[in-house]
């Protein structure tokens, strides 16, 4: 036994910051990372749980993906295929996940991320990010936009994949668009 975890993530618990400063404004930055582990707690609790980040409050996440799976098999109360919440200016921008996203225990589950919160101008913001609806299992999440495997993996920011324009405005100075039955990846990988 022992208390519950704050929050656990494939490559962050809890991305945060000490310091009060308004609207995502000198936030902590992780930028043109990526995590491609499972992500797992077979317990009886639990509480924040993200493919990336367990939980981004005062942090901003950008261009960075998650790959893993997140199961959880005890009840908790945030579970996200990227992070499990952002808040209070937490920021997600041009990033991306794909695992399964597992939880039979909890309601609180979401492709990208499940909950989203904050007063006012510090409430967390999602912006141009993407969750893969059929690897993830999961249809509905807090922010963000679902698309297919497929558009996932043959979207380039420039062509429309049935209809939806995948990636648009994120740079191809750091992102590769393998196309095909690749998912996109971070140039700095290939070097």
């Amino acid at each position: 036994s022992g208390s519950a975890p704050g929050a656990t993530g494939g490559l962050i618990g809890s991305f945060n910051s000490h310091r009060d400063t308004p609207g995502g404004t000198d936030n902590p930055v992780l930028s043109e990372s990526f995590a491609d582990v499972e992500v797992k707690n077979d317990g009886d609790s639990g509480d924040k749980y993200g493919g990336l980040v367990g939980c981004s409050q005062k942090g901003t996440i950008i261009n960075s993906y998650a790959h893993g799976d997140v199961n959880i098999n005890g009840s908790a109360e945030n579970i996200g295929g990227l992070a499990g919440c952002i808040g209070d200016r937490g920021r997600i921008e041009l990033s991306y996940s794909k695992g399964e996203v597992s939880a039979p225990a909890s309601s609180n589950v979401g492709g990208l991320v499940v909950s989203i919160f904050g007063p006012g101008g510090n409430r967390g913001v999602v912006v141009n990010s993407y969750w893969d609806t059929e690897a993830s299992e999961q249809e509905d999440s807090a922010g963000g936009e679902g698309r297919t495997t497929e558009q996932m993996q043959e979207g380039t920011p420039d062509i429309e994949i049935d209809g939806e324009l995948m990636y648009e405005d994120w740079n191809d100075t750091i992102w590769d668009f393998g196309g095909d039955t690749e998912y996109p990846k971070l140039r700095w990988e290939n070097n």
